[in-house]
């Protein structure tokens, strides 16, 4: 009896045993299987391009869509922060995009108006001008300067025309020549190098010597103030998003992309899920693919990857906000900073400093201030502990305001550079780039007609703005739609 008790109770534990193996090997398959999907549509990245092609797509009949999203937010390089601090009171940063450039006709202008989303117009010429040893900028220095400044796009403007065959030559290049050949004296060389680093530097987000002589204004706009978003640009692509809020995937990183079988492009994610479309639009930013973050099977066509490598570069663009006690600072919208800096032999000597700061006090309603920096700058002051950082920006503040302002309450600082989903801040054309901004249309070139590239970084004359990336949706979607025969 014992014996049998004992064998029963064994053919028991099998039972259990094998019952156990079929459930955990049943489960795996069930998880396994819903590890795959398929979609009509799939698209990386839900940024300002990813978002408003998915719009267009939902508003035209394509609804099968997915949007896989690396962040834990919308919005890609539009990022309205909210700092924790309560002395902060909920106001929100713009830590990326801020701005709606050239308002007047803008798509965006237009958008935020049927949103009822209220912006505040800049005023360029609300300025404050400041030496580096502190003392107020004349208005003759102010426009001797301005007239140099203007002297040299005009030589600019030559020298594009003249250098189509000499695709290699930097606009540092042309200002060395222009400063040499035309003697200019060195009392105004500090001006007339502040006038090429806030028009050119800071709107380019990247040092002179790094910029493409005959191409790197070769772009397109609109007309008006330039804008801002006091409650931050994030309300803009939320609005966008609405339509579509239900086919965002959020930390969904994608780390393969298989477009072996042209009309089933297989996109993998580091959490081990598939995707399966008939059409894929990637809308990464450039960084990301310098950095090779996503894997593509096959490799990339030689056009694109010269244009990533080679020919198109990544900003450099970072700001820091300061939050005070008081406003201690003048009423200008912008205070600025000329350094004592010369250019011999095409040497920049003396360059780097902060020399661009926002009065967000009238904005935010709080005594704010923004410190921009930009190209190698950011990589200077980022080696730099953060305690090193605010103190360069209190000494300064200090030089035009008196030592003894008060300290800061708190301090934001952005960080794109090393952002692994952005790789920095937005595109610009080196020297050697291929006649007519060929590369950023290289870019924008579909594969095999279905895996399509979007972003600003494939906007032929938008390229480096929200406007660039808008369109490039608008432009992805439309390939689509008339692909299938949809309008």
């Amino acid at each position: 009896m014992t014996n049998n008790v004992i064998f029963l109770a064994k053919k028991k534990i099998r039972a259990v045993f094998l019952f156990v193996l079929l459930f955990l090997s049943f489960t795996a398959v069930a998880d396994n299987s819903n590890k795959v999907y398929h979609s009509q549509v799939v698209i990386i990245g839900a940024g300002m391009a990813g978002i408003t092609a998915a719009n267009k797509l939902y508003q035209n009949g394509i609804k099968d869509i997915v949007i896989l999203e690396a962040r834990s937010r919308i919005g890609g390089r539009i990022w309205s922060f909210q700092p924790r601090n309560m002395l902060w009171k909920g106001r929100v940063l713009d830590l990326g995009a801020a701005y709606i450039h050239e308002s007047r006709g803008n798509p965006l202008e237009k958008i935020a108006a049927k949103a009822k989303i209220k912006t505040q117009t800049v005023d360029d010429d609300d300025y404050e001008l400041y030496h580096e040893n502190g003392q107020s900028v004349n208005e003759c220095y102010v426009e001797k300067s301005y007239e140099l400044f203007q002297a040299f796009e005009k030589y600019l403007a030559k020298q594009q025309d003249r250098e189509h065959d000499d695709s290699s030559r930097s606009v540092l290049d042309a200002l060395s020549d222009f400063v040499k050949y035309k003697k200019i004296p060195k009392v105004y060389q500090p001006g007339l190098l502040f006038m090429v680093s806030s028009y050119i530097e800071y709107a380019h987000g990247v040092d002179i010597k790094y910029l493409s002589l005959i191409w790197f204004d070769n772009d397109e706009g609109f007309s008006g103030p330039d804008k801002i978003f006091p409650g931050g640009y994030s309300q803009l692509v939320n609005y966008m998003s609405r339509p579509v809020k239900d086919k965002i995937k959020l930390r969904s990183v994608v780390s393969k992309i298989d477009y072996t079988r042209a009309s089933n492009i297989s996109v993998y994610t580091k959490s081990g899920k598939v995707y399966h479309a008939k059409y894929v639009i990637c809308t990464v930013p450039i960084g990301v693919l310098q950095k090779k973050r996503i894997y593509f099977v096959p490799q990339l066509p030689q056009n694109k990857l010269i244009a990533i490598h080679r020919h198109i570069g990544v900003s450099r663009y970072e700001k820091v906000y300061l939050l005070f006690p008081r406003v201690f600072w003048d009423s200008a919208f912008s205070i600025e900073r000329i350094l004592n800096s010369t250019l011999s032999a095409g040497v920049w000597k003396f360059k780097m400093g902060w020399i661009d700061f926002t009065n967000y006090a009238k904005v935010k309603m709080l005594p704010v201030i923004q410190a921009t920096y930009v190209g190698d700058f950011v990589a200077a002051v980022q080696s730099q502990t953060k305690k090193e950082r605010v103190e360069s920006i209190m000494q300064a503040l200090k030089s035009i305001y008196g030592k003894h302002i008060p300290k800061p309450l708190d301090v934001v600082f952005t960080d794109w550079s090393s952002d692994k989903y952005s790789d920095g801040s937005f595109s610009y054309l080196r020297p050697g780039a291929l006649p007519d901004n060929r590369d950023f249309s290289n870019m924008a070139q579909p594969i095999k007609g279905h895996l399509l590239f979007a972003g600003e970084g494939t906007s032929r004359y938008y390229f480096g703005t929200v406007e660039g990336a808008y369109f490039s949706g608008i432009r992805a979607a439309d390939y689509i739609l008339k692909k299938t025969k949809i309008k």
